[in-house]
């Protein structure tokens, strides 16, 4: 059985495609959708993404829950941070994030 949390979102959940960051060596390429979520794929395996972020709720967040966009918060920006490859950031048109946070562990 896969790993549900590798696969893509279908594109009517996901939405369109609102931003694109290309890491810097040129690996790894994170996906924004209008509707909030976040793919990474490696582009040497594009199948399925190395990992994908669904969007929350503010009952989430309220709860604990530390990454993911609002459900239907545009994703408007994606930026890697330096040589890690699943280290990004993240904006829509009303917050800023960081995935993962900088106490939680990540893959290079």
């Amino acid at each position: 059985m896969p790993n549900i949390d590798h696969l893509p979102p279908p594109a009517e959940l996901a939405g369109p495609v609102s931003a694109l960051s290309l890491s810097y060596d040129h690996t790894y390429i994170a996906v924004g959708h209008a509707h909030g979520h976040i793919s990474l794929y490696d582009v040497s395996r594009p199948q399925a993404p190395a990992r994908s972020v669904p969007p929350t709720s503010l009952p989430a967040v309220a709860s604990g829950r530390r990454e993911g966009h609002i459900q239907g918060a545009p994703i408007l920006s994606l930026g890697f941070v330096g040589a890690r490859h699943t280290a990004i950031v993240s904006a829509d048109e009303k917050w800023v994030g960081v995935l993962p946070q900088p106490w939680e562990g990540a893959v290079s």
